[in-house]
């Protein structure tokens, strides 16, 4: 049996110039191994470039410092977080001058009022499993949720730094480091995860009464 070949004359490929469909797929593997090829060689080229760029992006944000953290300061900043008013003294954080005269502070391991990302990070991945129970419970849990729960409460965290941000700028005051308002906000989701967890352990009472 022959072919289907249109009045107009010709197959589609040979309207359009191309090769016969045959022809394409034997040329499919091949295409699809240099590209591979090309892409490797890319990355090979711009690795040693990448590698710099997030070195010195690490190194400018000094994502060290807000990570230095032990058992003692958690408990207590989990203490502070939570029940602010109990806290009697000082509220402000230690510092040392350098040489040209630069505040430079004390990590979050000796200083409770530092300010630190393990706590939101994991404040924030407590909140994602506990509405994730929330919903299984409910018998509405899809994998996919915690992925949207975390990223929904990311952004939610960025748009109130940039606010935040924005009325410190018209407002004249100096914005500190990169990431001290982002831990500072993330603190919010320790409280969040004690409502959530509250309710799901002693129920809607005691959830609203928390809140």
């Amino acid at each position: 049996m022959e072919p289907y070949a249109p009045p107009w004359g010709g197959t589609p490929y040979q309207i359009a110039g191309l090769p016969a469909a045959p022809v394409l797929r034997a040329a499919a593997p091949v295409v699809a191994a240099q590209g591979a090829t090309w892409m490797a060689t890319a990355v090979g080229h711009y690795r040693p470039l990448l590698n710099q760029a997030m070195y010195e992006a690490v190194r400018y944000l000094n994502v060290r410092y807000y990570f230095a953290v032990n058992d003692g300061y958690v408990l207590r900043k989990l203490a502070l977080v939570l029940a602010p008013y109990a806290r009697r003294g000082r509220w402000t954080r230690r510092a040392r001058l350098d040489e040209e005269g630069a505040a430079i502070y004390d990590p979050p391991s000796t200083d409770v009022f530092a300010p630190d990302l393990y706590i939101p990070l994991m404040a924030l991945i407590t909140h994602a499993l506990l509405a994730a129970l929330a919903a299984g419970l409910n018998g509405t849990f899809h994998p996919a949720m915690i992925g949207r729960t975390i990223s929904a409460s990311a952004a939610a965290l960025l748009l109130e730094v940039a606010l935040l941000r924005a009325g410190m700028f018209a407002a004249g005051l100096p914005a500190g480091r990169a990431l001290d308002l982002p831990a500072y906000a993330g603190y919010a989701f320790v409280g969040v995860s004690v409502v959530r967890a509250a309710g799901l352990l002693f129920g809607a009472h005691v959830f609203y009464a928390v809140l």
